[in-house]
Parts: structure tokens; C-alpha cells; sequence
């Protein structure tokens, strides 16, 4: 999970960049609608390709001896000591922020839905322009939600004479901003954790404003008036799933309406982009020597009769390394289990692991306490995947024989 967040957060990072420094001073608007969206949903996407795999050579049947599974270094489980017992889980500590957070950031987005909703019902619905708009009694109220556009009721009086106004939330509706903005708000309830996410929401939610700004100033050709149409209505809170007239009115947004790209210059940019798009994937795809996603069902085609390497040249070893994996182990075991008037416990996992780094054949043997020996196959099928064994380039499976001491009594 931290080499994922690790290679999303470089991937937002040099996108964003690349907005910032190369589109988002140029009026290519349609183009950096695309972008922007395809980026965001591209930088939590691409770390989950498996690029090893997709340019693997099939492989070649062997007949290969039995490996004799390797010895692992014993691992000591003291429940006598309060430090184990007592230890405080960091996983289980950030899987509950995560899970709040969660759990927050969903409950506003439906509370934003049902407020939508309930506005949507009591308003007085008409037909204007082929849009269905909303006729609502809030102030200085214009904003747009889908194709339908709400509207406060006396603006609405005298929207003939604000034309402007109408042919901006007009624009929002036609090209269907709220698609975005929706994909955005999914985005922020899966990782509401980073920061990158909310500076993508700004940026993407501003080019709907150029975008919108272009559309109005096509028809009006008066620059100053539509910019004195958007100071009239000063920016008002209205949901966040909705395109508002105002939305963040800038010193930059009036710029943008000046500003004219040359044709030759958009292209350019637009090149540059493309190019530093396909040298970063293909940077991730270089350095990402495996690919694991726990949360994918283990891949059928891992689970082969291929039998274990006896010799590897890159054994199988714990993605967050073999300490990391000794710590958790211990953590994770359960004295309540065990009753025994023994001091000491030992029994030894044996398991593979397979081509996708998951467990299997797991066997405790060695001991004659059953509760022991369930408990260790119990924690170690909760264990992380691993990063499986190489062999002339190939994945393969490979044996392990993991002993354990368990300190019982003192």
C-alpha cells in the first residue's frame, strides 16, 4: 500500500505540474477538461498495471525436482511480555482514520445529494431555453446541477436581460460539467487522505468556469459587461456538487477571458503534455519490478502445478521486508488461544508462495498443541502478500519453512 500511494502521489505530482506550468495559462479549455480528468483517474489506475506482466513470454512447461523449502529464521512469540500483549497497532490505529474519514467525507457527499434533491422538489419547474429550470427562493441564487439549471425566482423575472448570466449556466448544462464534478466527489470519498485530490477539484472546477466564460463571451462579444454581470452576483454558498455562475471569481478568471493562445503555441503545449504523460507512465511501468493488489481475488493462474524452484536467483521476501513481517506476525498472534502448562511451544510453517505472492499448502508440524499450530496457519493467511520468487527472469513459486518459539508461562 505504501509503494502504491508512493507511485499515485509522484504521478499527481508531475501531472499537476504539468497543468500548472505548461495548459493552465493557455485557453486549450476543451483540451484541459480531458486532461485533467483522464489524469486524476489515470494516477490511482496506473499503479495497479501489472507491467511486468502484460510483457512476460508465456512460460515454457519444466520438469523440476521438489525445492527444499528454505529456512526462514525462527520467529519468537513471547506472551509473557506486556510489550506484545500491549503493543500499540498502527495498522488498526490508520485503518480506523481511514475508515472515518471515510465514512465522513460519504455522509457529506449524500447529505449534498439529498439537499440537491429536496431543493429539486419544492421548486417550481418550468421550461426555458430547452432546459428544465428549477424556480427557487434563496438570493442571488444561479447554479446548475446535470442539464437542470435553478435559478433564484427574481433573477428569473429579468433572465432575458441578463443573458450572459443564462448562456454561462447554459454552457455548464450542455457540456455536462456535473459528470466531473461527480467523478471528483468519488474520487475524494476513496482518498480523502490527499491533498492532491482537492488541488485537482480546484483546477478542474475552474476550467468548467473558462469553459463556460468562452461559451457566454462567444455570443456577447462585450467583455467588460459579462465581467460586471459576474460582479453583480457576488459568490454565494451553494452545494458543492453544483456549477455556480461565480464560482471563485479571480483575478485570473478575467485574465482567461482576455487571453488568446496562438494556434501553434496550443499545439505545442499540447505535445509537451502528451510527451511528459507517456515518459512518466513509462517511468512507473520501468521501475515497478511487481505489481501486488491484495484486494484483487488471488489469480487463478498463480495456483499452478508448476512444482517449486529448488534454486532461485531472487528468493520470495515480504514486500515491507522480513522485520516488518516478523513484527506484525507477533502482533498478530493471539495468546487467548493458547492454554497450555508449558513453558515453551514450538511448531514449524511450511507454505509456498505462489506466483502472486499469496499462501498456500500451509502445514504446522512439529508441535502436539493444535491450538498453537492453528493459530500461527491463522496469522500467517492475514499476512500481506509477498513479492514472489524470480528465476531467469520469470516468476516461480517457491517453499518456505518458518520456524516458531512461543513463550508461554514465565
Amino acid at each position: 500500500m505504501i509503494l502504491y500511494l508512493f507511485r499515485t502521489t509522484l504521478l499527481l505530482l508531475v501531472f499537476s505540474a504539468l497543468y500548472h506550468f505548461v495548459l493552465s495559462n493557455k485557453n486549450t479549455f476543451r483540451f484541459n477538461r480531458w486532461y485533467l480528468l483522464l489524469t486524476l483517474i489515470g494516477s490511482f489506475l496506473i499503479p495497479l498495471i501489472p507491467f511486468n506482466k502484460l510483457f512476460e513470454t508465456a512460460n515454457v512447461f519444466q520438469n523440476i525436482p521438489i525445492a527444499q523449502p528454505v529456512l526462514l529464521n525462527e520467529i519468537v512469540v513471547d506472551l509473557t511480555s506486556k510489550s506484545v500483549n500491549n503493543s500499540f497497532n498502527w495498522t488498526s490505529f490508520f485503518e480506523i482514520c481511514f475508515w472515518t474519514g471515510f465514512s465522513l467525507v460519504l455522509l457529506r457527499f449524500l447529505n449534498e445529494l439529498r439537499k440537491l434533491w429536496k431543493l429539486y422538489k419544492k421548486a417550481e419547474k418550468v421550461i426555458y431555453d430547452n432546459k428544465i429550470v428549477c424556480i427557487i427562493e434563496q438570493e442571488n441564487q444561479i447554479f446548475t446541477f446535470g442539464t437542470i439549471v435553478f435559478v433564484n425566482r427574481t433573477l428569473f423575472k429579468n433572465l432575458k436581460d441578463h443573458n450572459a448570466i443564462w448562456l454561462h449556466e447554459k454552457t455548464h448544462a450542455n457540456q455536462l460539467h456535473s459528470i466531473d464534478v461527480l467523478v471528483i466527489e468519488l474520487m475524494k470519498i476513496l482518498f480523502w487522505f490527499h491533498p492532491l485530490v482537492y488541488l485537482f477539484e480546484q483546477n478542474i472546477k475552474m476550467n468548467h468556469e473558462y469553459l463556460a466564460d468562452e461559451a457566454a463571451l462567444k455570443q456577447t462579444q462585450n467583455v467588460k459587461t459579462y465581467q460586471y454581470e459576474l460582479l453583480d452576483y457576488l459568490e454565494n454558498t451553494n452545494s458543492s456538487l453544483a456549477s455556480s455562475f461565480n464560482f471563485k471569481l479571480t483575478q485570473k478568471r478575467f485574465i482567461m477571458m482576455k487571453n488568446k493562445t496562438n494556434k501553434w503555441t496550443g499545439i505545442v503545449a499540447k505535445a509537451m503534455v502528451i510527451f511528459g504523460i507517456i515518459a512518466t507512465i513509462t517511468f512507473v511501468a520501468c521501475s515497478q519490478d511487481e505489481i501486488i493488489n491484495q484486494d484483487i481475488p488471488e489469480n487463478v493462474q498463480a495456483k499452478t502445478k508448476e512444482k517449486p524452484l529448488k534454486f532461485v536467483e531472487q528468493r520470495a521476501v515480504p514486500i515491507e521486508g522480513l522485520h516488518v513481517f516478523y513484527t506484525k506476525f507477533v502482533r498478530s498472534f493471539d495468546s487467548k488461544t493458547i492454554i497450555t502448562s508449558d513453558t515453551i511451544i514450538t511448531t514449524n510453517l511450511k507454505f509456498i508462495v505462489e506466483k502472486d505472492g499469496s499462501f498456500s499448502n500451509i502445514e504446522a508440524v512439529g508441535s502436539e498443541n493444535e491450538n498453537v499450530s492453528n493459530e500461527a496457519i491463522r496469522v500467517l493467511k492475514q499476512m500481506p502478500n509477498w513479492k514472489p520468487a524470480k528465476h531467469e527472469g520469470k516468476i516461480v513459486r517457491s517453499s518456505f519453512t518458518l520456524p516458531i518459539k512461543i513463550k508461554v508461562n514465565s
